[in-house]
This record gives C-alpha cells, sequence and structure tokens, in this order.
C-alpha cells in the first residue's frame, strides 16, 4: 500500500517536472570566446650551402651611401687634400681633367675649379686665359696634357702650379688622379687618388 502510493507521487512529480520543463523558456548556450590570432608573416626559406666556393657579393648602395662615393666626393676630398699640402696664396693653373667622358671632363674641371675658389686659399688663373692658349697650341681643352705641355702653359700665364688629372676606370669604381707641378723646380707637390662610383 505504501508502495504505490509511494509510486503514485512519483508519477506525479514527474509529470509536473515535464509540464515546468515543456513551459521555461530556453536558456542561452554559453560558447568559450574565439581568440584571434594576428596573421603571421610569410617565412622566406633561406638556401643554405656548405663547403662552397665563395662567391662575389654585389651590394646595393642606399642614396644617401652612394653620395659618399660620388664624383662631386672625389673632388671634395681632393680638394681638402690639396688645401693641406699646397703653399698658401699659390696661384694655380688648372689644365685639365681628361676623361673618356667629356661631360664628365668638362664637369670635373669646373667643379674643382669652383671648390679651389671657394677654399679662399688659392689664386686660379682665369679659365678663359687658359681655354686660349690651350687652343693656340692646339690641345684639347678636355683631354690629357703632359707635364712638359703644362708647365710651358703655366709659363705663359704666370701660374706658380699647374695641375692635370685624369679619371680611370679599375674594373667597377673610377678613380680621380690630380697632379700639382711647381712650375718653377718642375717639382711634384701633390698626387691624389681618389675613387668614386657613377
Amino acid at each position: 500500500m505504501k508502495l504505490s502510493h509511494y509510486c503514485i507521487g512519483l508519477l506525479g512529480c514527474l509529470s509536473l517536472f515535464n509540464a515546468a520543463c515543456s513551459s521555461a523558456p530556453e536558456l542561452p548556450v554559453e560558447t568559450a570566446p574565439v581568440l584571434e590570432t594576428a596573421p603571421q608573416p610569410e617565412v622566406t626559406p633561406v638556401e643554405v650551402f656548405v663547403g662552397l666556393e665563395p662567391q662575389p657579393v654585389v651590394v646595393e648602395l642606399e642614396p644617401e651611401l652612394s653620395i659618399k662615393f660620388s664624383l662631386e666626393a672625389a673632388l671634395r676630398r681632393s680638394c681638402d687634400t690639396l688645401i693641406e699640402t699646397l703653399p698658401d696664396t699659390s696661384s694655380i693653373a688648372l689644365i685639365s681633367i681628361a676623361s673618356d667622358n667629356l661631360k664628365e671632363s668638362e664637369f670635373a674641371v669646373k667643379e674643382l675649379s669652383f671648390l679651389l675658389l671657394d677654399s679662399r686659399v688659392f689664386n686660379l688663373v682665369e679659365r678663359r686665359a687658359l681655354e686660349s692658349i690651350m687652343r693656340e697650341r692646339r690641345f684639347q681643352l678636355t683631354g690629357e696634357v703632359d707635364d712638359t705641355s703644362a708647365l710651358s702653359i703655366g709659363h705663359r700665364t704666370g701660374a706658380e702650379i699647374v695641375m692635370t688629372g685624369v679619371i680611370n676606370v679599375h674594373e667597377s669604381e673610377k678613380y680621380l688622379r690630380l697632379r700639382a707641378i711647381d712650375v718653377e723646380s718642375e717639382e711634384i707637390l701633390a698626387l691624389t687618388s681618389e675613387p668614386f662610383i657613377d
């Protein structure tokens, strides 16, 4: 008797529970938050060779670094050397800077003339006077002039020092080479050699 009452009571509770569950609103199911990861950069594979012959490395210079190796920089370094080496207030005849490239040669002569004048250390023979004598003697204005001819031009212009130069190419570099000669003693007073890259 007690067992039947118990079963009836249990059935009643179950029916009440079912009724309560079916009428109750559904609760949202919480999900774990999704973690977003930052995109990873692509990794470029690097090939490593061991035991091979060393290969030449080509280095591309940044624009600001390449300026240090320009013709302008080589001319400035050469001018600094001349200022330190040659006697102050000397009268200089800058005769020519020979090059295979006519524009490069003309630029080098004009720029070096400017730098020497701007230093306010030397007196420079007027370019027109030099060109007139060189035309008269049929020298090329941008060609290489030998020491004897340079000294002769120096005597005619009254210069104390004559200066000639050449731009040589060696492998991937160029070299600006200048020489200054005392007109009276014919002694070489200064030699410069500065590398540069086009």
